[in-house]
């Protein structure tokens, strides 16, 4: 039976975050413009005692704008008023919370036998702090029977470019390179984190970018099955216990500790630079990575190389790729829709191949855990908001 058989309803707890405001309302109401809008009820739930009124206002949501919505105030630890009347109704559960709040959730939703068969639950990543707290959250989720329903959120899974590596001609542009190759991530962001200073700090930029997107950017960049994605990042995971980090740098832009809910002597890095060979390499056999915010530009790409050829794929600002410096034209051009409209039409078409597997998830936690390790060792270095990165680094070279 196609989805489109039953009727359907979008579940999402953390109403009221900067994630529903900022991505999850916008992309849900995009799709309702659709003449088969997918969702046929949309409930915002949320701690707050406010109606449905108050909560459209506070969030931004325009009279005009998705008539279907609800706003229902509910504990997490009682959450049974959700459940469906009719057993035929299918809901798609999206938890975009703090991830202490996750664990009660999925018990709750498991303990009043919320979830019918066709039901799928959408877990926002980060999920944990590392591979431990990771590990214990799935094994939380084995327990409670709801493993099948459930599967992790990484938001570049959606970004345009990356699908297209997936497709024939996107792998057969990866796949004219001689592996193994030198790979190079980098993410830079202008904007600082001041509306989720909280929740950055708790985190750094290892946890909240590296982890959360770099590795999927690499993974689906250079691979094209799961199975194949997890044996890389245990490839990584395995060379960094031994990687020399004389090289590393651990920022923190100036300032950073002035912003509400971080404290006075965090040490939490907002910039990070990594850099090793691979041990036994058959797909990579060395990996740079930096990540950094409140800088002077606003960038992702991954660089690949054999040698004598370079692929540069570009996600932001403007999704391209180029070998050895001349941009190239796939014959389906990139998508341009936002990343979280194709993740939650993937998830109404019950489509598991834009989301992320627990092995998967654990496999990357485990190479995150390293560098964390790595970093710790590397004293913090601060730098001027708005540094470019090649500033930055001659700075920490020349201490």
């Amino acid at each position: 039976m196609s989805p489109s058989a039953f009727s359907t309803r979008f579940v999402l707890f953390g109403s009221t975050g900067d994630l529903a405001k900022r991505k999850l309302l916008p992309a849900l109401h995009n799709l309702s413009q659709s003449k088969n809008a997918l969702f046929d009820e949309i409930i915002c739930v949320g701690r707050r005692d406010i109606g449905t009124i108050e909560y459209r206002e506070m969030m931004g949501i325009k009279e005009k704008d998705l008539h279907g919505i609800s706003y229902h105030q509910a504990d997490l630890n009682d959450i049974s008023s959700l459940k469906p009347t009719d057993q035929e109704v299918r809901t798609i559960w999206y938890l975009a919370l703090p991830r202490s709040s996750y664990n009660t959730v999925i018990h709750s939703l498991s303990k009043e036998g919320m979830i019918n068969e066709k039901d799928l639950i959408l877990v926002e990543k980060p999920i944990g702090i590392d591979t431990t707290s990771v590990t214990l959250f799935v094994d939380h989720v084995e327990k409670s029977g709801l493993s099948r329903h459930v599967q992790y959120v990484d938001h570049y899974r959606g970004k345009g470019i990356l699908m297209a590596l997936q497709t024939q001609e996107g792998r057969e542009v990866m796949g004219a390179l001689s592996y193994p190759v030198n790979a190079s991530i980098s993410f830079s962001e202008t904007l600082d984190v001041a509306e989720r200073a909280g929740t950055f700090d708790e985190s750094g930029i290892v946890r909240d970018v590296v982890q959360n997107h770099l590795l999927q950017f690499l993974g689906y960049a250079l691979c094209n099955t799961e199975k194949e994605r997890i044996e890389l990042f245990t490839s990584l995971e395995i060379s960094l216990s031994n990687a020399d980090i004389t090289s590393w740098i651990r920022g923190q832009y100036r300032g950073y500790n002035d912003h509400d809910g971080v404290s006075e002597n965090s040490e939490t890095e907002t910039f990070a630079y990594i850099s090793f060979p691979i041990e036994d390499p058959i797909v990579v056999k060395s990996l740079t990575i930096e990540a950094g915010k409140n800088l002077d530009h606003s960038e992702v790409k991954g660089k690949f190389s054999d040698g004598s050829s370079t692929v540069l794929l570009t996600v932001q600002p403007l999704q391209r790729i180029s070998i050895n410096k001349k941009e190239i034209e796939l014959s389906t051009p990139f998508s341009t829709k936002d990343a979280y409209e194709v993740l939650l039409s993937a998830a109404f078409e019950h489509n598991k191949d834009f989301f992320v597997s627990a092995e998967e998830l654990i496999a990357s936690w485990k190479v995150t855990d390293k560098i964390i390790a790595g970093l710790k060792k590397i004293p913090l270095s601060f730098y001027l908001p708005h540094s470019s990165v090649t500033t930055l680094k001659k700075s920490y070279e020349n201490k």
